[in-house]
């Protein structure tokens, strides 16, 4: 106990020799999202009512040690819900949130970040296309459990994050993703940047075969200048590399991959167009009845088009999403999803209609005393 004692009375000496401040920050995400896929026959996705909210308090410690460098040490917890189920208390928090930070500043413009433990994604700044990732495990998955390394200045930024999922086990997978992200701007309004994941469905004692994702999507994006509220246009191509050690070979599918956003006061309309290949070739392939499914593919299932050669996919949604600020905001959505008609469906795929809003204070901010 004494020994106890003196390595906290230690630990309060040295580190009061450095300015310090309590920091915290709080993520708060009401999600209502209804899918009518029949137009479909629900082949791409099920029809459902997606209605959940998320809340992520954490609270902890910034220290200030030589100039420009910060380290900081926070905690805190993930709650969970979706919205008209029963529930036990314990039940509502997902995940404890503890994890290191430091900052370095470079330069007079340059920051480079790393951060450790279990963090949330937010703190990364990087947005991904929906290819990447749909918009339930955006929601419903809002940490890390690994490590990330990020460099932001004026011009420029990157990223890099490990994400583990799960240790193997004798009947269940080992899993983790690899992310990276960057964007620089060559000239007012126009930049260019990629966005990459890895996914690794590893092998267990029971299941011997592996599986492995390469996605890279690197692109352009215009913004001009212009009096309306938003104007954008991007423009990339989505590569792939896949593997499963059950099959023979290697599959390369990938496409063109753009977006028009255009809106003003609030009310806008976004156009994701992709053609190409099925990115998801094993979205259906299932392993001793386990189904790879979204374990393995993260992204948007209308990416898997299971349309043999070349085909297109378009997503077009009308908002309303009025600026808060830049602690919150609330975006409500309609949604047509299109593509080739086959022997099965038509052009129409499906529609949504969403409703969200999220409320948002970085961390890292001095509480007065």
């Amino acid at each position: 106990m004494k020994k106890i004692l003196v390595i906290a009375l230690l630990a309060l000496a040295t580190t009061g020799a450095f300015a310090q401040r309590v920091d915290y920050g709080l993520d708060l995400d009401y999600l209502a999202d209804n899918r009518q896929y029949g137009a479909s026959q629900e082949v791409f996705s099920p029809s459902a009512f997606f209605h959940a909210v998320n809340f992520s308090p954490r609270v902890g410690m910034t220290f200030s040690t030589t100039a420009g460098v910060t380290h900081s040490v926070m905690f805190g917890a993930d709650f969970y819900k979706n919205l008209g189920t029963g529930f036990k208390t314990w039940d509502l928090m997902q995940e404890f949130l503890y994890y290191y930070r430091f900052d370095l500043r470079i330069g007079r413009r340059g920051t480079f970040t790393g951060i450790a433990g279990c963090y949330p994604k937010s703190l990364l700044g990087s947005d991904y296309p929906l290819v990447f990732f749909s918009e339930e495990p955006r929601f419903a998955d809002r940490n890390f459990e690994g490590f990330a390394f990020k460099y932001f200045s004026r011009d420029f930024n990157a990223n890099v994050a490990l994400d583990y999922f799960s240790v193997p086990t004798a009947d269940s997978r080992e899993r983790y993703e690899v992310l990276s992200a960057g964007d620089w701007r060559v000239i007012p309004g126009l930049s260019l940047g990629w966005r990459f994941l890895h996914m690794h469905y590893g092998a267990s004692k029971n299941i011997p075969n592996k599986v492995n994702t390469f996605m890279f999507y690197p692109y352009a994006k215009y913004e001009p200048r212009t009096s309306l509220q938003r104007l954008s246009a991007t423009l990339g191509w989505v590569q792939t590399r896949q593997s499963d050690t059950a099959q023979e070979g290697v599959l390369y599918p990938g496409g063109v991959l753009a977006n028009v956003t255009v809106g003003h006061w609030g009310l806008g309309l976004s156009n994701d167009f992709y053609t190409g290949r099925d990115l998801m070739p094993y979205y259906g392939t299932s392993y001793k009845g386990v189904k790879y499914g979204s374990d393995l593919y993260p992204g948007s299932p209308f990416y898997h088009t299971h349309i043999e050669g070349f085909s297109f996919y378009d997503r077009v949604e009308i908002f309303y999403e009025p600026k808060l600020g830049n602690w919150g905001s609330v975006r409500l959505s309609a949604v047509c999803h299109l593509g080739n008609p086959t022997g099965m469906f038509g052009v129409i795929r499906g529609w949504q209609e969403t409703v969200s809003f999220r409320i948002n204070i970085e961390s890292f901010r001095s509480l007065k005393k």
